[in-house]
């Protein structure tokens, strides 16, 4: 899991750097890749989320089987991406 994380800054990053050096190189409207960064950094931000909050529950410490709290992960972890989507989008149009 926290290989994905990383992977996701990675791609976030590349994907940033190819974003802004589009809109430095020609100063258009860029939607596209606007949402693919956005895309990008909500899924950083909810796969490190949801390792907090697994941690948090006690995953693998004290608690072995998740099956009782994996709706309220699932639901949590939605309307945190619905939050960043519509945070990001707010900051990137």
């Amino acid at each position: 899991m926290v290989a994905i994380v990383l992977y996701a800054c990675w791609f976030e990053s590349l994907f940033n750097l190819i974003y802004y050096k589009s809109m430095n190189s020609n100063p258009k409207e860029y939607s596209g890749l606007a949402i693919v960064t956005i895309i990008s950094e909500v899924a950083r931000n909810v796969f490190s989320r949801v390792i907090v909050l697994l941690t948090a529950l006690g995953y693998g410490i004290t608690i072995f089987d998740i099956r009782a709290q994996q709706i309220n992960i699932v639901v949590m972890s939605f309307l945190y991406a619905i939050s960043l989507v519509i945070a990001g989008a707010s900051q990137r149009m």
